[in-house]
């Protein structure tokens, strides 16, 4: 996504990161290592949890991504600021992926 992601401070909410850009025709996610947001001094950093690979396809309104190339996690509280989600994880194809995302919290 080029677009950062949005919320409130309070709201705990699943967010998809999709990792189709990075990914090769024909590879998918294997498996998750973590998704971690940057560290920000003197702010607290948002709960990322559940986060799990996506079975069946999803629709946006750019497209669709197939199964298999979107991480789904939990994002809950966090201090107002715009932050750098970080998504580890590996491939079919054995390759070790970091897709990266903003989140704003208001």
């Amino acid at each position: 996504m080029t677009w950062p992601l949005l919320k409130h401070a309070p709201e705990s909410i699943i967010y998809d990161l999709d990792c189709t850009r990075e990914l090769a025709d024909g590879e998918t996610i294997t498996g998750i290592t973590s998704v971690v947001a940057d560290a920000i001094t003197g702010s607290t950093a948002p709960t990322i949890t559940g986060a799990v690979v996506n079975t069946v396809a999803v629709t946006y309104s750019y497209g669709i991504a197939a199964i298999g190339k979107v991480i789904q996690a939990r994002i809950a509280a966090g201090s107002a600021a715009t932050w750098t989600i970080h998504a580890l994880y590996t491939t079919s194809l054995g390759n070790s992926r970091e897709t990266v995302v903003m989140l704003q919290i208001d």
